[in-house]
């Protein structure tokens, strides 16, 4: 085996081992081999914590206690160095999204879910970053559980409308449905629950009618994240948490389109 200290002084820069170091461990992740996963990206955060990539790790890192292991502390202790020594990395905006679902999963009585809509809005304070769609659904899912029902199709619809192509989209239909039951409209709900099936057809497949328990529940966090790491920075758009009027324009609207 390689060492790091070998692969530099045969003139491997550092940070395409870190690269390579991140790929592996990916690839590790993809095939649930995470003990390797592990090793790879706790090479990067121990001995190359100067490189581009050690935020990535972390991440990724934070991402295997909370989805895998269940273990929302040491999650959280990996998420909270990204902002700690990367508060302006790629990496950040996850970090936030990512300590908003420790909250929301830890918390079984729903007393500090507030702390998680917090951070689900720092999100949006990084300019066109790929959680955006997945913090949106996620305030949705908190707000519903809050019974702020109104409020949570405001959230979900903003994911429709604003990102009609995301992974989230067809959970932020069945988002809506469920809060117009709960707000005793069920015709409406109906027609939300339809058009996930016609748009999404393999999202709600698992669901056993358009009430069945598949329906209700929270999708994986992190199922939609992209893999592709580190995103490219883009500050065509800045993007800021939903406003009750706008998203509220844009339902009836969103509803009529099927967008």
């Amino acid at each position: 085996m390689i060492t790091l200290a070998a692969s530099i002084s045969q003139g491997q820069a550092p940070s395409d081992l870190a690269r390579q170091h991140l790929e592996s461990g990916i690839q590790f992740y993809e095939q649930q081999r995470y003990n390797q996963a592990l090793n790879d990206f706790q090479i990067i955060v121990t001995s190359m914590a100067t490189s581009e990539y050690a935020d990535d790790a972390l991440l990724r890192i934070g991402r295997y206690y909370l989805d895998v292991e269940e273990d929302f502390a040491k999650a959280k202790d990996n998420l909270d160095s990204i902002l700690k020594s990367y508060p302006t990395s790629d990496s950040a905006p996850g970090a936030y999204y990512y300590l908003g679902e420790v909250t929301y999963h830890s918390d079984r009585t729903g007393k500090t879910l507030d702390d998680a809509l917090a951070n689900y809005q720092r999100v949006f304070l990084y300019p066109d970053n790929p959680w955006i769609p997945a913090a949106l659904y996620s305030t949705g899912t908190a707000l519903e559980r809050q019974g702020k029902f109104q409020e949570a199709v405001d959230a979900y619809f903003q994911v429709i409308v604003d990102h009609p192509r995301s992974e989230w989209t067809a959970g932020a239909r069945l988002g809506v449905g469920r809060s117009f039951v709960r707000q005793g409209d069920p015709v409406e709900a109906m027609t939300q629950f339809q058009e996930a099936r016609n748009t999404h057809p393999e999202s709600s497949r698992s669901c056993s009618g358009s009430m069945g328990r598949a329906c209700w529940d929270k999708t994986s966090p992190s199922a939609a994240i992209p893999d592709s790491t580190p995103f490219s920075k883009r500050s065509s758009r800045t993007w800021w948490p939903f406003g009750p009027q706008r998203a509220a324009s844009t339902s009836s609207s969103a509803t009529r389109n099927g967008s």
